[in-house]
């Protein structure tokens, strides 16, 4: 039973953004398809390919050229000094010649060396250029050539990790491992490399450890020695090694002619004319992948032009390639973890067995004209599927029976925990690694990501649960799927947050921490605040308004993204108690009848008025008033019933403050009522008398039915007030003319106090008309004295008037002169008026 392993990491881009990423920051490789289908035209022919490496690496040369020759020179002495100084150096000299002198050696950690374009010709000696002791040292635009050295590295020694930039390398050797560069790990970028050449490992580069190639062009460089491994790029046993959009052209080996690694890649290249003794004429890798790539017109004496013991080849274009005994193209180790897929196989020619592949499985892959002087012109000894080519050009081969074996996966949200998928076949493994990741959730579609050779697929999927549907992405091949669950978990924050107890109207201050850094949502009761915190750093945020909870309202802390992660929910309360109150109300003295208010003020223990809020008032009786913006009612004491009242406050308390009572002193006073009484003349000829008097309140309103008393001449008369406040006496005593004092008195109630009033009442006589002839003596005496004393005593032949009671001519005279003086009727008589004009009456 076959048994095929794909790892999908939280980790990883997809191919197709890989091939973008390389096709924009390198267009002098060839780009390669990525469809299913290859078809030759897409192809490029091996001389097209050779024609590339050399032209790339010609125009490389001859720019450097151009620009330094004839240009100013100086001595490797020179540059010793130049580079001698601290810190990052720029080479002030285009050309440096090597007339004698020790190795020059770095010793400044991530020291950088700008050769401006600057030529190191080493002449020929057998010392290296530069020996680099410190680590991270960059050595960039520089071109070294004609080193010989004596051991490792020819041109440059790197004791630990540095980097290569934009540099040149030509004629240089090492008698033991690297050519031109002997490095720890680190990065070779935009170089060009041309026949150097090392004894044993590594004829242009070799690391010791991890690096990456990048960007370069490798033509004829040699591993020459028995042990000649990697003709242009080695790395060593245990390390992992890539290679990506590079050229390799007529590099030799006695294994790997162009690369030798023992774990790797090797990506978006051209492999053109490179030969190997004894396994991989181009390529050789014990696990890993070659991906991308043009392999063309190379040899190798033994088996496979790419030889790999365990991994892919993919998406890659085989033309022309040659191997002496198997494997034309590929020399796969075993049939386990070993496949070629999306591949295009054409003129490739083994003396043996596999023209094009020797073991392994080939699937979606097209074969062409290859052949085998033995056994399987395409494949032998392995496994096909959804292949283009006849079918007896596979010899002792199978078709795939693929299916998929996989558990539900269960992770957490950004984890790099490995999702297992697992493709059975027959007998062995098939290193088939292709395979479309389609995720569902609640029956939506989500995403669909694609599991490629050797690489990782981002699990970029937010917290939940899904359902994850595998396929193989081949349109040929029957339909292969399975279902699984996969559950994302969200990502446990580690979040404290802590609170002191506090009181109504005070601010409430949360202590929050988080092992992460970042935005959260603080949410206290009602209120929330979004804030930024730093890892592991306490933030205090306060909030103001947060009503009262003697429980303690729930404080939650979340992160700003909450679906993918984990927040502090109701472990942490915020006690806030409520806030003490206070009453305060003066006694007041009011009138009955007199509007006045007693106003009363409630506050909080701040002294903070509490508007909007409700508070009873008894005072004759409960009532509810709602305060006003200072945190006051008033009430009105009109109406009131004179005495002596408690008034009981009470604001019995709400959410966020305490009941709080006060009693207040209240005094309503009697009203003093307004009497009106005014003098009064009578005739003595009335025998009932009718005095009138008004009684009215404090406000002159009508008092009604109130019993008032007159008391004149040593009697008292009641009468009773009518609806406007009047009362009428009815006075019978009064017979004789005279003028009389009266007291009315109104003795009060319990609203009013007793209030009396003094007023003149006058009797006068009832007054007959007195005439010529008049016997009434005394009246007639009293006229003719009032008119003697007016002036009226007028004679008439020799005779004055006298005052002898005896109404005669003399007193008529008299009388109707005073009627003419005055206005009056002139009639002889005395008449009402004219007796009251003369004071009698």
């Amino acid at each position: 039973m076959a048994l095929v392993v794909f790892l999908l990491s939280i980790a990883g881009v997809s191919a197709s953004e890989i091939g973008d990423t390389i096709a924009s920051e390198n267009t002098n490789t060839i780009e390669l398809s990525t469809d299913n289908d290859i078809i030759e035209d897409n192809l490029q022919t091996s001389e097209e390919n050779e024609a590339l490496a050399s032209t790339d690496y010609d125009e490389a040369i001859a720019q450097t050229d151009t620009e330094v020759l004839g240009a100013d020179s100086a001595t490797y002495s020179d540059l010793a000094k130049e580079i001698g100084h601290s810190g990052n150096i720029t080479l002030t000299h285009k050309n440096y010649t090597y007339t004698g002198g020790e190795t020059i050696t770095i010793s400044e950690a991530n020291k950088v060396i700008d050769g401006n374009g600057a030529v190191i010709d080493m002449n020929g000696s057998t010392i290296r250029a530069f020996y680099i002791s410190a680590s991270d040292v960059t050595i960039k635009n520089l071109t070294i050539k004609n080193a010989n050295y004596e051991g490792d590295g020819g041109a440059i020694y790197f004791t630990s990790s540095g980097t290569v930039k934009n540099c040149n390398f030509t004629n240089n050797q090492a008698t033991n491992y690297g050519g031109a560069i002997w490095v720890s790990s680190g990065t070779v970028e935009n170089c060009n490399f041309t026949n150097n050449q090392a004894t044993n490992k590594g004829g242009a580069v070799y690391f010791s450890n991890s690096g990456s190639v990048i960007n370069c062009n490798f033509v004829e460089n040699k591993a020459t020695g028995n042990y000649g491994y990697g003709g242009a790029v080695l790395f060593n046993d245990n390390s992992n090694g890539e290679v990506i959009n590079c050229n390799f052209a007529g590099n030799s080996a006695a294994v790997g002619g162009a690369v030798w690694m023992y774990y790797g890649s090797v990506k978006n290249s051209n492999c053109t004319g490179n030969s190997a003794i004894r396994g991989g004429g181009a390529i050789s890798i014990l696990q890993g992948s070659v991906e991308n790539c043009n392999i063309a017109d190379n040899y190798v004496n033994t088996d496979g032009v790419v030889i790999m013991y365990q991994g892919s080849v993919k998406n890659c274009n085989f033309t022309n390639n040659k191997a002496e005994t198997n494997g034309g193209a590929v020399y796969f180790g075993s049939n386990f973890n070993n496949t070629a897929i999306n591949c295009y196989f054409a003129n490739n020619n083994a003396t043996n067995d596999g023209g094009a592949i020797y073991r392994g499985s080939a699937i979606n892959c097209t074969f062409i004209a290859n052949r085998a002087q033995g056994n399987g012109d395409a494949m032998y000894n392995g496994y096909y599927l959804d292949c283009i080519g006849q079918e007896e050009e596979y010899v002792d081969c199978e078709v795939l029976d693929l299916y998929f074996e996989v558990s539900d996966f269960n992770s957490t949200y950004k984890s790099d925990k490995e999702f297992l998928i697992t493709l059975k076949g027959q007998d062995r493994d098939i290193n088939f690694m292709n395979t479309d990741v389609v995720i569902y959730k609640n029956g939506n579609h989500v995403k669909t990501y694609s599991c490629l050779s050797g690489g990782a697929l981002i699990f970029d999927l937010a917290a939940g649960n899904y359902t994850a549907e595998l396929r193989i992405p081949y349109p040929n091949l029957d339909p292969k799927s399975k279902n699984v669950t996969v559950t994302i978990s969200r990502i446990a924050l580690k979040i404290e947050a802590s609170c002191n107890e506090t009181t109504y109207s005070e601010n409430v201050v949360v202590n929050v921490k988080s092992d992460m850094s970042g935005d959260y949502v603080v949410t206290v009761g009602d209120k929330t605040q979004t804030v930024t915190l730093e890892a592991n750093v306490v933030k205090n945020v306060t909030f103001t308004g947060i009503s009262a909870n003697e429980t303690g309202h729930v404080i939650n802390v979340t992160y700003i993204d909450s679906e993918n992660y984990t927040g502090l929910n109701g472990t942490v309360r915020a006690v806030v108690h409520k806030a003490s109150t206070a009453i305060t109300a003066a006694g007041i003295t009011a009138t009955y009848n007199i509007d006045r208010d007693l106003v009363v003020t409630l506050k909080d223990a701040s002294g903070n008025a509490l508007s909007g809020v409700k508070v009873t008032v008894d005072l004759n009786g409960a009532k509810t008033y709602t305060t006003d913006n200072n945190g006051q009612v008033k009430v009105s004491t009109k109406g009131l019933a004179p005495k002596a009242y408690t008034a009981k406050v009470t604001f019995n308390g709400n959410t966020n403050y305490d009941k709080s009572t006060k009693d207040v002193k209240v005094t309503v006073k009697k009203a003093t009522p307004k009497l009106t009484a005014k003098k009064k003349t009578f005739k003595t000829s009335v025998k009932t008398k009718k005095y009138a008097i008004i009684l009215k309140d404090n406000t002159g309103k009508a008092i009604t039915k109130a019993k008032v008393t007159l008391k004149v001449k040593g009697k008292t008369y009641k009468a009773t007030t009518n609806s406007k406040g009047k009362a009428v006496f009815k006075i019978k005593n009064l017979k004789k003319k005279g003028t009389f004092k009266a007291t009315i008195t109104y003795k009060g109630n319990k609203y009013y106090n007793k209030v009396s009033k003094k007023a003149n009442i006058k009797v006068i006589v009832t007054f007959k008309t007195v005439s010529k002839g008049s016997k009434d003596k005394s009246t007639v005496k009293e006229i003719q004295q009032a008119l003697k004393d007016k002036g009226y005593y007028i004679s008439y032949k020799g005779h004055y008037l006298k005052v002898d009671g005896k109404f005669k001519s003399c007193t008529e005279r008299s009388v109707k002169q005073f009627q003419k003086d005055n206005g009056l009727k002139v009639t002889g008589k005395v008449d009402e008026k004219t007796a009251h004009k003369l004071g009698i009456i």
